[in-house]
């Protein structure tokens, strides 16, 4: 998934700070694998 997905959610998201955590925790996630990829 594209970073700008990410953060396009992330703004619908901002109300709600533990959907924000999750979602970052995915992108986190996602990035770690890819640079042990």
């Amino acid at each position: 998934m594209h970073k700008e997905v990410f953060y396009a959610q992330l703004k619908l998201l901002t109300n709600s700070s533990t959907a924000r955590d999750r979602l970052l925790d995915k992108l986190f996630t996602y990035n770690y694998q890819l640079e042990i990829g």
